[in-house]
């Protein structure tokens, strides 16, 4: 996983650990965000991180994670309308963790472990 920043609301600085398997990002919500979080600009960030990885918009599966810090550990598909190579509208489905290599996952490694 590695640390990706992004502008968040009203210009702040903001966040995320971004994990990229072929075609499919898991997007992870880092306990040390202080800014926008990443389901707030989940259609943003998704857009950015495409761009910048050269990730096929029509083919990208995005998933939202948020670790076990102060909660249970979460993971949701996220799916986009997109029009042009920005994507709009998002929408989550909870998904559990042992459905991550149906998506090409591998994510064994908690995110305690990773910082």
């Amino acid at each position: 996983m590695q640390v990706y920043h992004y502008e968040g609301y009203h210009g702040n600085p903001a966040m995320c650990g971004i994990s990229i398997f072929g075609n499919t990002v898991v997007c992870t919500q880092l306990p040390e965000n202080k800014g926008t979080s990443v389901t707030n600009l989940a259609e943003q960030i998704a857009t950015d991180v495409c761009k910048e990885f050269r990730i096929d918009p029509e083919r990208l599966i995005w998933i939202e994670h948020y670790p076990p810090v102060d909660r249970h550990e979460a993971f949701d598909l996220v799916h986009f309308n997109l029009i042009g190579s920005q994507f709009s509208d998002p929408k989550w489905t909870r998904i559990a963790k042992s459905d991550l290599p149906k998506y090409n996952v591998n994510y064994n490694v908690s995110i305690k472990d990773q910082w």
